[in-house]
């Protein structure tokens, strides 16, 4: 689950929700460095954290001078920039089992539904 930092003694809302699954045994840690990596540039957070940019002209601005100036970005950077300019939190539960994981992923996409980036995209994957 992630929200924007800073902002939980607020009562601010997640954005995201999502199971990393085990990952190779990596779980958290191995999704985490997919977003850092800039691979997860066009699926989940990443996905929603590249739109934002994308859509921040200051943002697109700043990426033009640096490559005006010859020192253009690559897109595994300007990825991870894009999540890196948004300060989120993360949290996270550890479960047992995978079964376990997919309840708890429901009764929070449930609770925060408004609030969450992804909500859609899961509606979506539930009606398929």
């Amino acid at each position: 689950m992630f929200r924007f930092a800073g902002e939980c003694e607020r009562g601010q809302e997640p954005i995201y929700v999502g199971q990393a699954g085990e990952r190779s045994g990596k779980g958290i840690k191995g999704r985490l460095k997919i977003y850092s990596s800039g691979k997860g540039a066009t699926s989940g957070m990443g996905k929603y954290a590249f739109d934002l940019g994308l859509a921040d002209p200051q943002w697109l601005h700043g990426l033009l001078n640096e490559a005006e100036r010859g020192e253009p970005r690559t897109i595994q950077q300007v990825a991870r920039q894009a999540i890196d300019r948004l300060n989120l939190e993360g949290r996270w539960v550890i479960c047992i089992h995978r079964k376990a994981a997919l309840l708890l992923e429901a009764a929070l996409i449930q609770k925060h539904h408004a609030s969450l980036w992804n909500a859609a995209e899961i509606a979506k994957d539930a009606q398929a």
